[in-house]
């Protein structure tokens, strides 16, 4: 059996730090297979720190928030008027793809997804001229399309409709808090937060805090008033650390983020996986808002409650949730953790196995 040479392009939704973390953990070990590419679309400067850089951006499709929640209106205007750009991209992206590329992780990044399809479809027509391309969907989003994965009471038939046609691939491997499928694996835990944990620390009086769609001086208002414990905010918009009374709001960075966490009494997040996957590994217990009209949050939140975690269900952050925050803040007791393994290389060895299966003639 021939060997064939692998030209990854490994292309990802940059819009939160779910992604981007998905990315620092799996994309070392696709580099010892072969050459990679990193493509980022959504219009943020995520850096993924030593040894990863980013080659390619697209501003792409995205969603956009206010007061912790989704504002239909601006997202409609801001796709709708690079809509034709999006068309024009996936185009020339299936040129500039075909031939360069055999291999096309995606991580929930729509252009590259339609790029290759196209660029398939041109390898069954006209294989001299186009270069098949084996497509993986490696995200979380695609462990949605499992009809054993946890939905919410009112579950849409739309958004799953919406989810198996955004970034379409050949090939999955989800990511989920459990392993509800044999292709969906558990949480991607970083190392920072399981070399904290091996350390054991001390936990101390206070809680840590995710909540990226509220502003930063709403919480530290809102929080603020809630004397019972202190308060370590990590927020995208913060610039240097600000401390004010019992409220710390530092930046995102995943050693603050890991120390901070290992040693807190509890911790309130959006309803994004990472932050309550992470609670789960520590077995503190998590005060999850989901951000109103993100439905695949609505998903994360109904499973994350049938392993114990709180969620706060009406939307939002309104003020009406300052006595839910006091009442979880005051009772919050430890769990027992869920271990979940290291299994990034064993999942990609898998990958690249079957992969080199469908490419070796």
């Amino acid at each position: 059996m021939k060997s064939v040479d692998l030209n990854i392009l490994y292309a990802f939704l940059d819009v939160g730090k779910g992604h981007a973390h998905r990315v620092r953990s799996c994309c070392p070990e696709f580099q010892n297979y072969g050459d990679v590419t990193l493509l980022a679309s959504g219009g943020k400067t995520t850096s993924l720190g030593e040894g990863l850089e980013i080659h390619e951006r697209l501003r792409g499709l995205t969603l956009k928030y206010g007061k912790n929640k989704v504002n239909w209106l601006w997202t409609i205007i801001r796709n709708g008027c690079f809509l034709p750009k999006t068309g024009l991209d996936i185009l020339t992206r299936a040129l500039w793809m075909n031939g360069r590329f055999n291999v096309l992780i995606n991580d929930h990044e729509p252009v590259t997804s339609w790029a290759a399809r196209l660029v398939n479809a041109g390898a069954m027509i006209d294989p001299r001229h186009f270069k098949r391309i084996v497509t993986w969907s490696f995200s979380h989003h695609v462990s949605f399309l499992s009809r054993k994965v946890p939905r919410p009471k009112y579950s849409s038939k739309s958004l799953e409709v919406f989810l198996a046609s955004f970034a379409p691939c050949q090939r999955k491997r989800g990511i989920h808090f459990d392993n509800y499928e044999p292709w969906i694996k558990t949480p991607l835990i970083s190392e920072e937060l399981r070399k904290k944990k091996r350390e054991r620390p001390v936990r101390n009086k206070h809680c840590t805090v995710y909540l990226p769609g509220v502003s930063i001086d709403n919480l530290i208002s809102r929080l603020g008033s809630i004397k019972q414990t202190s308060w370590e905010i990590f927020h995208p918009h913060c610039k240097e650390t600000v401390v004010d009374g019992n409220v710390t709001v530092l930046k995102t960075d995943q050693i603050n983020y890991a120390e901070s966490l290992a040693s807190a009494d509890c911790m309130i997040t959006s309803g994004g996986m990472g932050g309550p996957a992470d609670a789960l590994y520590l077995g503190i217990p998590a005060l999850i808002f989901p951000q109103g009209g993100q439905a695949e949050q609505l998903y994360n939140a109904a499973a994350a409650e049938l392993l114990g975690h709180q969620v706060f269900w009406q939307g939002g952050f309104p003020k009406e949730s300052t006595s839910v925050i006091s009442k979880f803040v005051n009772k919050a007791e430890n769990r027992i953790p869920i271990e979940y393994p290291d299994h990034i290389r064993e999942t990609v060895q898998g990958m690249i196995a079957e992969t080199e299966s469908i490419l070796v003639v």
